[in-house]
């Protein structure tokens, strides 16, 4: 039987960041095309992490995130899930998530 190793590389993106800012800003306005358009230029931000290793969450968790409700939310998060995002993904930092983004 032959091993295999795999490599997990997590991308995490400071949230100060220019990017940052912009992907979470068209998330919480519900600006569809303009998210499929970032999507397809970098689709590695749809695995991507908010943060750095001590807390990050991803770009569902901001179109899930408190207060909820932002425009287009359902499609939104279909887009990132289409496009790889990991609904299993959890938040990381000092507090956990209370609930799954799965049911």
């Amino acid at each position: 039987m032959h091993q295999v190793e795999i490599l997990i590389i997590l991308l995490y993106i400071p949230t100060t960041d220019p990017f940052a800012v912009a992907v979470v800003k068209v998330i919480r306005t519900g600006d569809l095309p303009t998210l499929k358009r970032l999507l397809a230029e970098h689709p590695e931000i749809s695995q991507a992490r908010l943060g750095d290793s001590g807390m990050s969450r991803t770009l569902l968790h901001v179109a899930t995130d408190w207060p909820g409700h932002f425009p287009n939310g359902a499609a939104t998060v279909a887009v990132l899930v289409e496009a790889g995002a990991d609904v299993n993904a959890r938040f990381t930092g000092p507090h956990t998530d209370k609930f799954q983004l799965t049911s």
